[in-house]
Parts: structure tokens; C-alpha cells; sequence
């Protein structure tokens, strides 16, 4: 279970979209707090302005009955809010996934 200061913590860098959702992913997951946690600080060293939001989306694909138990399968998203042109914003992220997030990505499927 996810402690008080660990959600503080993220929820000074992310906003939280559908948060009863991500409530229940992270208090799931707590051990994704740590990598959050890193993420932003990645992120901002590339969009430096950018705000950030943490989203859990449900796959539409999943079954039904999967949706009440409690390993729900979903996506945790984080999106990067910036008003940089789309060229140079998609520049960066290019190298943000380049740089960092596919060498990182390995770690999180553990």
C-alpha cells in the first residue's frame, strides 16, 4: 500500500486525471512511486516547462468481469502538457524515449 508521502510526493509534480482509478493502481503498485518519481525528473530535463498529468486507463479491450478484480488490466499514462511548437516537441520526446525511457522500460515490466 501506497503511504501519505510518497502521494504527496507525486502529486507535486503530476496532476491526476480519473483519480479514484489511480488511487487504486498506485496503493496496488506502490513501488511505481519510486519510478514516477524519476520519470519527472527525466522529463523535465527535456521539456522543461511542461506540467505533468498521471492518468490509469482501463484497455477497452479487457473482459468485464476483469474490471472488478483487483489486478485490473490497464495502462498507467504519463502526459507531458507543453506549448512548445509540435515539431520541437516531438523532437524532444524522440529523445526522451531514445535517451532514457526504452532503456528504463525493461524495469518497470518486473
Amino acid at each position: 500500500m501506497i503511504d501519505i508521502e510518497q502521494l504527496q510526493k507525486i502529486k507535486e509534480h503530476y496532476a491526476f486525471r480519473e483519480e479514484t482509478e489511480l488511487l487504486r493502481f498506485l496503493h496496488q503498485y506502490p513501488s511505481l512511486t519510486f519510478i514516477l518519481e524519476e520519470i519527472q525528473y527525466r522529463i523535465k530535463s527535456y521539456f522543461s516547462e511542461a506540467q505533468l498529468a498521471l492518468q490509469f486507463v482501463i484497455d477497452p479491450d479487457a473482459d468485464a468481469d476483469n474490471l472488478k478484480a483487483i489486478d485490473i488490466d490497464g495502462d498507467l499514462v504519463v502526459s507531458i502538457v507543453t506549448h512548445l511548437p509540435a515539431l520541437e516537441a516531438v523532437k524532444l520526446l524522440k529523445n526522451f524515449y531514445m535517451g532514457w525511457w526504452l532503456n528504463t522500460t525493461n524495469q518497470t515490466k518486473n
